[in-house]
């Protein structure tokens, strides 16, 4: 949901962003910011412009009572929508008494809805809900009341709130573009990203790299990211005395610079060719190099990975030698593969426009796994758009699978052969991880994959080790602490117990269980929270 809100959070789509930067900041430091991080500077900007000294720091808590809401939505709105701040007229004394019953507390205060770590009590005020209800109207002046409820609101969803904010971001940005000579020099160097370096940003996340990369070129320009892809690659091949992980003021450039000529060592190390490639040049973000570097890095990683899998089985599948990590090996073991399968299809290379329909990306997975797919949804492929949605359905399926595809259906249609070639080394390396690591007959272990969840494949597929069905799991129960039980005013000692015993059952919440059953919730939450402001009252 929030991949397309996010995708025109740049400045190429809202030159105005740049009224985000920070003293001292550059173009290149916005671009490193995530969309959650541009978001919440967009919406602190607007706060000050409003005269508000109340500031967003996250989507959950700092939303609940919609304060903050209100005033963006009234710092936005064009005059001719009638926006007005109605909605914070609405208060209670009940919200005072909340704030002063968690004194003790290690926080400050509590807004209605949060959790109280000393008293185990969530706090819930049903003049937020209004609040919040009567704020959702005003959005709704804004054309901008979609994917949040009140009750969402309140209870600090966070997934919800974001794609709340990037609506009305991308509705009602409100920021002037700049105005001045330099400003619009800078931004007209900048480009939109591509589809490639999207794959390759989202492939080098895939790999729970730290930092996150929202910016591939600026991101990797201190080497740091490509020497945890190297050591995804071949374990300690990085020697980390060399590498300069903080960096000094004064020197900051030449640690950068150094760490990049490190890491195009290491790559001509492992046989990568990187002619005319020099550390600087990925310090520099040179679009080009920085982008032949991370295709080999990507290649290399996804043929280790092959490698891994198919040690000590030969290319038709049988006992040998190990299969080698060259692309012949992949197009002879596909085209094996579906002749294997009863399927009539056939390629010759990587770059065979036979495979623009995504016809043989489909035939092979279902050699690779009968029936994971309906080949009625299947198109014939003739128009673009066809061919489209057949390429869609493959990379659906394969991951479904099991297959980390990291490529796009683009790239399947325009037969981009660097990765269409992933495509069919994931897949060779779903087959063989599979037959190595479960002997058990391929009907039995689609049934266990529905069933067991305490064994597991490094591919996703459920494995059992005794070539059983393992027994169904337990379930466990998460029980509501005794402290809000014990709040029922006027109960004694034995009614407690007397009534810790009767909500066992009510109270008791399965990890297993989609949905949670609580008697009697309603009217114990609220008489526990009155009977708590009681005794902090008195």
């Amino acid at each position: 949901m929030t991949g397309g809100l996010f995708s025109q959070i740049d400045l190429v789509h809202v030159p105005g962003l740049i009224r985000l930067l920070q003293e001292n900041e550059t173009l290149s430091d916005l671009q490193r910011l995530s969309p959650e991080q541009i978001l919440i500077r967009w919406v602190n900007y607007h706060l000050q412009n409003a005269g508000v000294d109340r500031r967003l720091t996250n989507f959950t808590t700092d939303i609940q009572d919609s304060e903050i809401y209100c005033y963006l939505l009234k710092e936005i709105a064009p005059i001719e929508r009638y926006v007005t701040l109605d909605a914070l007229k609405i208060t209670s004394t009940d919200d005072v008494y909340l704030r002063w019953s968690c004194r003790e507390c290690s926080k400050k205060s509590h807004f209605p809805a949060q959790i109280c770590q000393k008293n185990f009590v969530i706090f819930a005020s049903d003049d937020n809900l209004k609040r919040a209800d009567r704020m959702l109207k005003e959005a709704e002046k804004l054309d901008c009341r979609a994917f949040i409820t009140s009750q969402d609101v309140v209870n600090g969803v966070y997934k919800l709130n974001l794609a709340f904010v990037a609506n009305l971001f991308n509705t009602w940005p409100a920021l002037k573009p700049p105005e001045e000579p330099e400003q619009i020099a800078e931004l007209e160097a900048i480009s939109e990203e591509t589809r490639e370096e999207r794959t390759y940003r989202n492939w080098i996340n895939s790999m729970a790299v730290d930092p996150y990369v929202n910016w591939l070129y600026s991101d990797l320009q201190d080497g740091l990211i490509i020497f945890q892809l190297y050591e995804k690659i071949k374990a300690n091949v990085v020697d980390w005395k060399r590498v300069s992980t903080k960096f000094e003021k004064f020197r900051s450039m030449m640690q950068r610079i150094q760490n990049c000529n490190y890491a195009i060592d290491i790559g001509r190390q492992l046989r990568f060719s990187l002619v005319g490639i020099q550390g600087k040049d990925i310090y520099d973000g040179n679009p080009t190099l920085t982008l032949a570097l991370i295709w080999q890095l990507m290649r290399a990683y996804t043929l280790t990975v092959l490698a891994n899998c198919t040690k000590g089985i030969s290319a038709d599948g049988s006992d040998g030698a190990p299969v080698l990590a060259a692309d012949k090996d992949i197009i002879d073991w596909a085209n094996n593969k579906l002749r294997n399968g009863g399927k009539t299809s056939q390629f010759s290379n990587f770059q065979d426009s036979r495979l623009s329909d995504g016809k043989i990306l489909l035939d092979l997975i279902d050699c690779i796994k009968p029936g994971s797919f309906d080949y009625g949804l299947i198109t014939d492929g003739k128009s673009a758009d066809d061919k489209l949605t057949n390429a869609k359905y493959a990379i659906t399926t394969a991951r479904k699978i099991g297959a980390k595809v990291y490529a796009l259906p683009e790239d399947i249609v325009e037969v981009k052969p660097k990765m269409v070639m992933t495509v069919f080394a994931c897949l060779m390396a779903r087959d063989f991880s599979a037959s190595v690591s479960n002997p058990v007959s391929s009907t039995l272990r689609d049934s266990q994959e529905s069933h067991d969840s305490t064994w597991h494949s490094t591919n996703g597929s459920s494995i059992c080790k005794s070539g059983q069905p393992p027994a169904p799991p337990q379930r466990t129960a998460y029980r509501i602490p005794d402290q809000l039980l014990r709040l029922k005013q006027g109960r004694s000692e034995e009614s407690v117990e007397k009534s810790e015993t009767e909500k066992d059952d009510s109270l008791s919440l399965s990890i297993n269980e989609k949905s949670t059953t609580v008697s009697s919730a309603d009217d114990d939450h609220h008489s526990s929270s009155n009977y708590l402001l009681m005794l902090q009252r008195t």
